[in-house]
């Protein structure tokens, strides 16, 4: 039985739109974005009461989530 989970990535077509909905519509707290450059990735944490969103953008056209947002220009999990 799953107990806990800890966090559910989504990667999204534009960070800062998917960060301003998710604390409006959640009454969320937001994390500022963090840019990890060593996976390609720039990151934002949805905190909620028992798990974690991760938002995930890609930092340009050769980042691993770059090929899947072209292919799901929505996003997805």
């Amino acid at each position: 039985m799953i107990e806990r989970l800890n966090h559910v990535a989504i990667v999204v077509p534009d960070l800062n739109v998917a960060s301003i909905l998710y604390r409006d519509a959640l009454g969320a707290n937001v994390s500022e974005a963090v840019e990890l450059p060593a996976h390609g990735v720039s990151v934002v944490f949805v905190e909620l009461n028992n798990s974690k969103l991760e938002l995930i953008h890609p930092l340009g056209p050769d980042s691993p989530v770059a090929k899947f947002l072209q292919d799901n220009q929505a996003g997805g999990v």
